[in-house]
């Protein structure tokens, strides 16, 4: 008879999930919890900071006198400290959270501009007249906007984000029940 209301109900059983589905889901905890952790983003606020100081240094120098390497070298590791963050974004999170919104999404954003501007800079001789010299620095000095989320540390800063969160909506002007019913013409 239970059978046949459920024949009737037309409900079915769902099969139990896979072991590979539940490891893989596992890991997909483990790596958003690696990545809330406070640690890894100070890890990665610290090599930011270290990269603009980089740039920084290197901006001062003569661009001519450069070398390709002197140039490349030492952006290269920061670019690939930035391509598996944005893989275990990936892998974390998925496709749509983990590449294309928020601060994701800015990073994988800032990763590839990065990365397509260091292989033209490579493939042209490194010419420091071409402007992906220029390009590359700015991908990588963009990655400062990463900091500003260390603001939200300060309980002032987050007052003044949520007041101007709240004022992001013009509201309607205030009418008051006086001059609802004053006449437009005054007598």
């Amino acid at each position: 008879e239970f059978e046949g209301v459920l024949s009737a109900l037309q409900v079915q059983f769902e099969t139990a999930p896979s072991l590979e589905h539940a490891r893989r889901h596992q890991l997909r905890l483990r790596l958003r919890s690696l990545l809330a952790d406070w640690r890894a983003k100070l890890l990665l606020d610290v090599a930011v900071f270290c990269n603009a100081l980089l740039i920084a240094l290197q901006s001062s120098g003569d661009e001519h006198e450069r070398s390709c390497a002197m140039t490349v070298g030492p952006q290269l590791p920061f670019l690939l400290l930035w391509l598996p963050e944005c893989v275990v974004s990936l892998v974390a999170y998925g496709w749509v959270r983990g590449l294309l919104l928020g601060w994701n999404g800015y990073n994988f954003l800032l990763t590839v501009c990065g990365l397509a501007s260091l292989f033209v800079l490579v493939s042209s001789g490194c010419e420091p007249d071409a402007g992906w010299n220029q390009a590359l620095r700015a991908f990588l000095l963009l990655r400062l906007l990463r900091l500003l989320r260390l603001l939200s540390i300060s309980p002032r800063f987050r007052l003044l984000l949520s007041a101007m969160y709240a004022t992001r909506t013009p509201s309607p002007p205030a009418v008051t029940p006086a001059l609802a019913t004053a006449p437009l013409h005054p007598r």
